[in-house]
């Protein structure tokens, strides 16, 4: 018996359609075909500027029909870094936390705009961010979340398709399942840069499974990558009294963690470490001659690509506690 399972009819399948193979997984008396697409080299990974979603957007007694195209990796970062959400205070005073509350639906308001423009390629009225925030606050709030949820979890696709887990249950239940080997003596025990991967994935909206090989990293390389991306310490500056605000020479120097220098080369660390893990675990070359060309490339992908790809080499290839949050 062959069940032929697929998603929504919905799917960005026509433009990579030729990399899109069927795979037929036997459980039992039953035999499931899925779509999936292997992504084993730079072409079969599309920008994310290729996704596209139709969005049925309920506004009172009528729908409208939104065209929406995939918000990249490094657009996500562009929105985040405009629309910074504040951090809650430690403290119970109540006129902070009022404070906090203003702060934060402001950015919030601001990351929905952004992330609107981008996803519909249309401009909301307003030359500068105050005048689009007048604009919105005429909106209605359910209205606004729901296409911002939709656009998050369907068109960033941080979220995960219906075929996600059927997929990965029934290859659990499948002789696809890996390899079982009687373990004779730990020279049997691979190098991890000699182990294979698969990340697997269904994005919303798309009727194929997206598996991405890859190669394990090793505690040396590991090792190596974080010499070469370790975060230098802040300078320091003159700590300020907290009655009088003013500086106080008396005082030991503090860190200045608001540095712009500093967090500018702490970010640069950053995609500089981003670009060597996704380098060591792809099983293809990433365009590009430099990190920067690199990153670039990375950064022009789905940003829930980009996330899941993180996070499995965080979770899944490196693991060690300690470094859950290297990067």
């Amino acid at each position: 018996m062959s069940l032929k399972l697929k998603g929504s009819s919905n799917s960005t399948a026509n433009k990579i359609n030729d990399s899109i193979e069927e795979v037929k997984v036997k459980v039992k008396d039953n035999e499931f075909i899925f779509n999936v697409l292997k992504i084993d080299s730079p072409e079969k990974w599309q920008p994310a500027q290729n996704t596209k979603r139709l969005f049925h957007w309920n506004i009172g007694n009528k729908t409208l029909k939104v065209n929406l195209s995939g918000i990249s990796y490094g657009k996500w970062s562009e929105i985040e870094d405009s629309a910074p959400i504040p951090e809650r205070p430690n403290s119970d005073d109540i006129q902070e936390q009022d404070k906090y509350q203003e702060e934060f639906e402001k950015q919030l308001t601001r990351k929905r705009i952004l992330s609107m423009e981008s996803a519909t390629g249309m401009e909301i009225p307003g030359s500068i961010i105050e005048e689009k925030e007048e604009w919105i606050k005429r909106k209605s709030d359910k209205e606004l979340e729901s296409i911002f949820d939709y656009i998050q979890s369907n068109v960033c696709c941080i979220g995960n398709g219906n075929l996600d887990e059927e997929y990965k249950q029934v290859l659990l239940e499948s002789d696809l399942n890996g390899v079982s080997i009687d373990l004779k003596s730990l020279e049997d025990w691979d190098d991890a840069n000699a182990v294979e991967h698969t990340l697997r994935f269904n994005r919303p909206g798309e009727d194929y499974i997206v598996e991405i090989p890859l190669n394990g990293i090793s505690k040396d390389i590991r090792k190596k990558i974080e010499s070469e991306t370790k975060d230098p310490l802040p300078p320091k500056i003159l700590k300020r009294d907290p009655k009088s605000r003013k500086f106080d020479p008396s005082a030991p120097p503090e860190y200045n963690f608001k540095d712009p220098n500093w967090i500018k080369r702490v970010n640069d660390l950053a995609k500089k470490r981003m670009v060597l893990l996704f380098d060591t675990c792809l099983t293809f070359d990433i365009p590009g001659n430099s990190t920067e060309e690199k990153y670039k490339w990375i950064s022009d992908r789905l940003l829930g690509d980009v996330i899941k790809l993180r996070d499995f080499i965080r979770n899944e290839l490196i693991g060690f506690s300690e470094y859950r949050d290297f990067f």
